[in-house]
């Protein structure tokens, strides 16, 4: 178990020199701030290392540990939204090929919609036999698009560029 923010971002640095060549790869991408779907101004390393860490049982996280930390100075905005939003919201939602592989996402301005959120949500679990940061970002957990399609299926706000 992860008691404190430097813990998750020892092992993120930990997981940019894993002999998995995959693992190392999204690592590098775990450093500094988020930059697509939710994002953030600052990575996690602008959080003061001693701040404790908040583990939670989370009804879209049941294979990993998630945890959650109040961080304000990450600046965090919700940029992504489950699917059932999106449809509500009669936004036309298409796929692409993301950083981390396929995605949903919105390709139409939002006009700053976006929502700020000061909790950051930090999923850890096992890649083989390695501890591994699967993904930090701001507000609630959403289900990756290769869990499925479902109504809590992550949809991107912005096309990241």
């Amino acid at each position: 178990m992860l008691a404190y923010i430097s813990n998750v971002v020892n092992l993120i640095y930990s997981n940019t020199r894993s002999q998995n060549e995959a693992l190392a790869k999204h690592a590098k991408t775990l450093i500094g701030p988020r930059t697509r779907g939710s994002t953030t101004s600052n990575g996690l390393g602008y959080i003061p290392s001693y701040r404790k860490l908040n583990k939670i049982n989370h009804p879209l996280v049941t294979d990993a540990d998630c945890y959650v930390i109040h961080a304000p100075e990450l600046n965090g905005r919700i940029e992504a939204v489950a699917l059932e939003f999106a449809w509500k919201k009669n936004l036309v939602v298409n796929l692409r090929e993301g950083a981390h592989g396929p995605e949903l996402f919105v390709d139409q301005s939002q006009n700053g919609q976006s929502v700020p959120e000061d909790n950051i949500y930090i999923i850890v679990g096992k890649e083989g036999n390695e501890d591994a940061d699967f993904t930090w970002h701001p507000g609630e957990p959403l289900l990756p698009l290769d869990k499925g399609i479902n109504p809590n299926t992550a949809v991107k706000l912005h096309n990241g560029e």
